[in-house]
């Protein structure tokens, strides 16, 4: 596998709510063979480690709790983003191709320019959403994925 580059630009700023710590759970104790579909702003959030979900944090928590079968709290997001990303490009191979190539010069110029950089984050991820699709599949992992290490 290729090593991931890093996508940082933005620390997550959002806490997780008792409710949607509720729903990570509800989430992370489904059965095993099923897969779901997440938005590909939320798989690359939880694969690369930044914010460009459009959900926020919680959507990289329900993500990984799904992944790992077990609630994953804000403060192990991290971790459980570099435990995960082998097994997330592992079952969507494409995530190696999205990069912020040029991404962080738009935003600059945007900001320099006095514009919204929002809209040309907004928009970057809807050219990642129309090139590899809008959501991804992803397969909790087995047993022997999460004791591999």
């Amino acid at each position: 596998m290729q090593t991931r580059t890093s996508l940082h630009k933005k620390p997550y700023e959002e806490n997780i709510t008792v409710q949607n710590l509720k729903k990570s759970y509800d989430i992370a104790s489904g059965d095993s063979d099923n897969s779901q579909e997440f938005h590909i702003g939320d798989v690359i959030s939880a694969y690369y480690g930044i914010n460009a979900t459009p959900e926020g944090i919680t959507a990289v928590s329900d993500i990984l709790s799904f992944l790992m079968g077990k609630p994953v709290f804000d403060m192990k997001i991290g971790q459980a983003s570099e435990d995960c990303a082998p097994f997330i490009e592992k079952q969507f191979p494409n995530i190696t191709r999205i990069n912020g190539e040029g991404l962080s010069t738009q935003l600059n110029i945007a900001e320099q320019a006095g514009k919204d950089r929002s809209l040309v984050f907004k928009s970057w991820l809807q050219f990642q959403a129309k090139r590899y699709g809008e959501t991804v599949s992803l397969k909790p992992l087995s047993d022997e994925e999460m004791n591999s290490d």
